[in-house]
């Protein structure tokens, strides 16, 4: 039962970390590029 459980277990910790870190990845690509946009606005301003 042990071994069978395992890999249910494994699976399910990964596609929970993928989903994080798809999360994760998308709020920084929008974070950055957030914060680029402000500072070349802000260059372009001065």
């Amino acid at each position: 039962m042990q071994k069978d459980n395992m890999p249910d277990d494994e699976r399910r910790d990964g596609y929970g970390g993928g989903r994080f870190s798809l999360r994760a990845l998308i709020l920084l690509l929008l974070t950055s590029a957030f914060i680029s946009g402000f500072l070349t606005g802000a260059l372009v301003c001065h």
